[in-house]
């Protein structure tokens, strides 16, 4: 009696995906741990933690400049017909999932989910535990979330701020990136 053959263990080195596609900028800050699927570009001094997933399973995924990507963030594109743009300096708080092209500086709370049915703007907050999807009138147009809105609560509310404190909060931002560049690599392993 012949056995089937068995698959081969992974080793702790191999990538759980073909991550040939995959650039990563120089100055970029992204640990080991790291999950990458498909054609994936990854901006100028952008820092990504341990467990985050970009998968490009279909269309592209080009994430731009500073932003942070924390613990189990999932980034993902399944449309063939686009390339998922993430803009410069974006926030995405742990367990965040995002299917959606956003603009510059906008922070996705914790476990919060966004649909690939909406485009966010600039300066928009998506609250902690928050589904953010469409409510355009016609469903095969993406909703348009205008910039400095900021979506919270279980039934997605939706209120716009004054960007009073923008200023402030870019700054945090700042130092923020600034901690994580020098304090990550003291733990995890980087990619080079």
């Amino acid at each position: 009696m012949s056995s089937a053959p068995q698959p081969k263990p992974r080793s702790k080195k191999e990538p759980l995906y073909d991550e040939s596609q995959v650039v990563i900028h120089p100055e970029a800050t992204v640990v080991q741990d790291a999950v990458f699927k498909g054609k994936v570009t990854i901006g100028k001094g952008t820092v990504i933690h341990p467990l985050a997933q970009i998968l490009a399973h279909e269309g592209e995924i080009v994430i731009g400049d500073n932003c942070v990507i924390a613990e189990n963030v999932h980034i993902l594109n399944s449309d063939t017909s686009k390339t998922l743009q993430i803009g410069n300096k974006n926030q995405f708080g742990t367990g965040a999932k995002v299917q959606a092209s956003v603009g510059n500086s906008n922070n996705f709370g914790a476990r919060c989910e966004v649909l690939a049915d909406v485009i966010v703007s600039d300066y928009c907050v998506v609250g902690p535990q928050t589904t953010l999807r469409s409510r355009a009138l016609d469903p095969s147009q993406p909703e348009v979330i205008p910039s400095y809105t900021v979506v919270f609560g279980s039934n997605s509310d939706r209120r716009a701020w004054d960007a009073s404190a923008a200023q402030e909060e870019a700054s945090a931002r700042e130092k923020h990136l600034e901690y994580l560049r020098e304090v990550l690599p003291k733990f995890y392993r980087v990619r080079k």
